[in-house]
């Protein structure tokens, strides 16, 4: 979400590289205005989506068919009073406005406006779902630009800390597909960072490199010598 409004999401320092692959593609592969949906099937029960509901702010599943097309929406309403066990074919709403998936974000507004609804499934062309819009993510859309790479994709960047193998995790992390490297300690106005941020400029990499943490004009002044293109100034590691 933070990209799609034109920030930057930072991957902490010390994930797998495994796992920051995976979350660096997941990212790349996200509309940039609609949000991802949680996608059910009819066969799954009341219990399957209590238990996913509350991992999206907009609090509704939709329900597809075997062919990704969907035939329902549950919300907690839905599921209120119901036994766990019910399938959601038994209790999912079938009363369903749909949107296009690229549709312009203050016509989606509008039309959400219009029937009262608070979110719509977006679908594509052949009628699949792409995702989830709702009336503020519609709204955000036309007050935020998306923070997209040269391909038109959302950017990430993830950290590496100023200890072990810098340059071996940074190029892992290039090789992974961020949009930037944080070069990131709690006090970066020591030897440590300079020397970290220095192996990492000598990657070349064709990305920013932003470093931190300093709290004067001579710590920021160091790092941008030694080669970073943004500096964090602040106190601690928030």
């Amino acid at each position: 979400p933070r990209a799609r409004r034109g920030g930057l999401v930072v991957i902490p320092q010390d994930i797998p590289i495994e796992v920051v692959t995976e979350v660096v593609a997941w990212v790349k592969s996200r509309h940039l205005v609609l949000d991802t949906p949680i996608v059910l099937a009819p066969h799954q029960t009341v219990a399957d989506a209590l238990a996913l509901l509350p991992k999206r702010a907009h609090n509704a599943g939709v329900v597809v068919d075997d062919g990704h097309r969907p035939v329902g929406v549950v919300t907690d309403a839905d599921l209120s009073g119901v036994d766990r066990f019910t399938q959601l074919s038994e209790v999912m709403s079938r009363d369903l406005l749909l949107v296009d998936a690229d549709m312009d974000p203050r016509e989606a507004f509008n039309t959400l406006d219009g029937a009262n609804r608070r979110y719509a499934p977006a679908v594509d062309e052949d009628g699949r779902l792409a995702g989830i819009l709702t009336r503020k993510g519609a709204l955000r859309a036309t007050l935020y630009t998306p923070a997209t790479d040269d391909r038109g994709r959302l950017r990430i960047a993830a950290a590496v800390g100023i200890n072990g193998d810098v340059a071996g995790k940074a190029r892992q992390l290039l090789d992974a597909g961020v949009d930037t490297l944080v070069i990131d300690t709690a006090h970066g106005h020591q030897e440590s960072m300079i020397s970290a941020l220095k192996l990492v400029r000598d990657l070349d990499p064709q990305v920013p490199v932003a470093a931190g943490n300093v709290v004067s004009a001579a710590g920021v002044r160091d790092l941008i010598e030694a080669g970073a293109d943004i500096v964090k100034v602040g106190v601690g590691p928030g």
